[in-house]
C-alpha cells in the first residue's frame, strides 16, 4: 500500500511538472486575400518580415486535406474538375493507385538531399495531384515554374503535365496569396510541406442559410421603405442608413488600400474585422429592429462558427502530429477575428499578430 501511494505521489509530481513546463503553441495568424491587384506594386514585405521574425516550424494554409476532411466533402467541393484533372494527368503518365503514396514518399526523400532534382519534383507534383493534395501539388508546380529547366527536364515536364493546361495557369496566378506570399516564403525558409487546415463540410448548408438570410433581409428592408410615414419604419431606416454610411466608408478605405498596394496591411486590422463581420452578418443594432429576420442570421452564423471551430481543431491536430510549437496560419482575412478568439480559448495556445512580431 505504501509503495502504491509513493508511486501515485511521484506520478502527480511528474504530471504537474510536465504541465507547468509544457510550452505553449504559438500561432502567427495572418489574414490574406485570395485576389490582389495586378496593376499596383503590392507591399508583402510587411508580412514576410513578420514570418521571418517568427521562425515557424510549419505553414498552415486554407487548402483541404484528406487528413481533416472526408473524401465525399473533397469531391463535392472540387466537383468534376478534380476528376477531369486526374484523368488528364493519368493519360499523360500512368500511375497505379497503390503506388501513389510510395511515389510521394520517395520523391520527398530525394528532394531532401537533392533539392535540384527537378524530375523528382515533377513526379512528386504529379502524384500529389493524383492524391488530391492540391496545396502541396501547387507548391511543387510553383517551384518548377521558377526553376531554370534544361532541355531534358522541359521534355519530361511536357510528358508529365500539359504546361498549357489550366492547372498550370491556375497554380501560377499572379494575384493570389500563394504565388505572392506563401510559396516564396516557404521556399526561402526551407519549408518542404504545407498543411491544409480548411473545412468545407458545412459549405452547402452555409450557402443555403446565406441565401435565405439575404432574401429575408431584402424583403424586410423593402417593407420598411414601402411606408416611410410609419414612425417605427422611419426609426429603423435611420439605424440602417447610419450603419450603411459607416460600412461604405470602411469599404472606401479598403478600396484605397487595394489601389495603394497596402491591402495586406488593411486585412490585419480591427477595421477589416468589423467590415468582414458586417458584410456577412450586419451589426447588433440592426438585429434589434422590429421584424428583422434574426433566426435566419443566427442559422447562417451557426455554420460559420462550425467551419471556423473545425479549422481550429484541424490546426491543433496538425500541431500535435508534427510536434510543432510555432505555426504560421495563412487564412482569408474574414476568418481572422473568429479564429483568433477560438484559439485563445485554449490555455495552451497563444496567438500573435503581424504587428506584435514585427
Amino acid at each position: 500500500m505504501k509503495i502504491t501511494f509513493l508511486l501515485f505521489i511521484n506520478f502527480l509530481l511528474a504530471f504537474n511538472f510536465n504541465s507547468l513546463s509544457q510550452k505553449k503553441i504559438e500561432i502567427l495568424l495572418i489574414g490574406t486575400s485570395h485576389n490582389y491587384e495586378l496593376n499596383v506594386t503590392n507591399d508583402f514585405d510587411y508580412v514576410k518580415d513578420a514570418v521571418r521574425n517568427f521562425k515557424p516550424d510549419i505553414f498552415c494554409t486554407e487548402y483541404l486535406s484528406k487528413e481533416n476532411e472526408p473524401q465525399s466533402v473533397i469531391e463535392a467541393y472540387y466537383g468534376e474538375r478534380m476528376t477531369q484533372r486526374r484523368d488528364l494527368l493519368l493519360a499523360k503518365k500512368q500511375v497505379e493507385e497503390k503506388d501513389i503514396a510510395e511515389i510521394i514518399k520517395r520523391s520527398y526523400k530525394t528532394l531532401k538531399t537533392k533539392p535540384d532534382s527537378q524530375q523528382a519534383r515533377m513526379d512528386l507534383a504529379h502524384a500529389l495531384y493524383l492524391s488530391e493534395d492540391l496545396g502541396n501539388a501547387h507548391f511543387q508546380i510553383y517551384q518548377l515554374m521558377k526553376a531554370d529547366l534544361g532541355k531534358e527536364e522541359n521534355e519530361y515536364l511536357s510528358k508529365v503535365f500539359d504546361v498549357k493546361d489550366s492547372l498550370i495557369r491556375y497554380t501560377c496566378r499572379k494575384n493570389n496569396e500563394y504565388t505572392n506570399l506563401v510559396f516564396p516564403l516557404a521556399v526561402e525558409m526551407n519549408i518542404q510541406k504545407l498543411y491544409g487546415f480548411d473545412c468545407q463540410r458545412y459549405d452547402a448548408l452555409w450557402n443555403l442559410a446565406s441565401d435565405k438570410s439575404d432574401s429575408l433581409y431584402t424583403a424586410f428592408e423593402e417593407k420598411l421603405r414601402s411606408d416611410t410615414n410609419d414612425l417605427n419604419n422611419k426609426k429603423s431606416l435611420k439605424t440602417i442608413d447610419t450603419f450603411m454610411k459607416e460600412y461604405l466608408a470602411s469599404q472606401k478605405r479598403l478600396r484605397a488600400a487595394y489601389r495603394e498596394g497596402t491591402q495586406i496591411h488593411f486585412f490585419n486590422t480591427k477595421e477589416f474585422d468589423d467590415l468582414a463581420e458586417w458584410g456577412d452578418f450586419l451589426r447588433e443594432d440592426i438585429y434589434q429592429l422590429e421584424g428583422f429576420p434574426l433566426e435566419a442570421y443566427q442559422e447562417k452564423r451557426k455554420y460559420w462558427q462550425l467551419r471556423n471551430e473545425q479549422m481550429v481543431q484541424n490546426t491543433l491536430k496538425i500541431a500535435k502530429q508534427n510536434k510543432a510549437k510555432k505555426i504560421v496560419v495563412f487564412v482569408g482575412a474574414s476568418h481572422r477575428r473568429l479564429l483568433s478568439q477560438m484559439f485563445e480559448r485554449n490555455p495552451n495556445v497563444s496567438v500573435q499578430t503581424i504587428d506584435q512580431v514585427n
